[in-house]
């Protein structure tokens, strides 16, 4: 360990001792349980176990003060298998009935690090926890809304692959999704005019058969 590593281990020691009883004040996990000697953590996190996260920081422009955010956020599992977080920032994107859900801020509270961590886990548990799990709630709802989404987009996708009877490369698609309310496939096709096709995906599988049907006949 060299002489930077060793003083950011220090501080990263100084800090936890500091943290530990705020995270027991609470009754939550203070993580990460061991200190890497080589790449001391920058920041930690109280966990309580049931998805919430509250990431902990020195404020680099105020060393003598405590910055607490939450951190941890819904997911979901798009058609490609791939694992996607939603967070406040994308409540902007998410369009409601006829307008746009408004965009959240990150819930965060500051406290001097000479603080009494019983005030601080006082301060926490009222100022940031309540609009924590407030926006959680809303952000689960979204990704429960996109996982469903996905599921069916990805089930759309594998019966057309099925009805082509063709290997399928990873995370290959058979066509361009515009929009798909329920069993209905939205495609697109430009070149040079423009052509678009809404069809239901029973309809559509139905029309691969019998085109394969066809090009079969007319070969034999």
């Amino acid at each position: 360990m060299n002489d930077y590593q060793q003083r950011e281990h220090d501080k990263a020691v100084q800090t936890r001792q500091q943290l530990e009883p705020i995270a027991a004040a609470l009754g939550w996990t203070l993580l990460p349980d061991d200190l890497d000697l080589d790449y001391p953590p920058r920041a930690f996190y109280i966990s309580n176990g049931a998805g919430l996260h509250v990431r902990c920081t020195v404020m680099w422009n105020k060393t003598d003060r405590f910055e607490f955010a939450a951190s941890r956020w819904p997911t979901y599992t798009d058609k490609d298998g791939a694992v996607q977080r939603v967070t406040p920032h994308d409540m902007s994107n998410e369009y409601v009935g006829n307008k746009f859900l408004p965009r959240e801020t990150t819930p965060t509270v500051i406290a001097a690090r000479s603080r009494d961590p019983v005030a601080v886990a006082k301060q926490i548990r009222a100022r940031l926890l309540p609009e924590y799990r407030r926006i959680y709630a809303a952000l689960q709802e979204m990704a429960d809304s996109r996982q469903e989404y996905a599921d069916s987009e990805a089930s759309v996708i594998a019966r057309l692959f099925e009805a082509t009877q063709e290997d399928r490369e990873e995370r290959e698609k058979p066509y361009f999704i515009r929009n798909m309310p329920g069993d209905l496939v939205t495609m697109d096709y430009r070149s040079p005019g423009s052509i678009r096709i809404d069809l239901s995906c029973s309809d559509m599988c139905a029309v691969i058969g019998f085109l394969r049907e066809r090009r079969q006949g007319v070969r034999s």
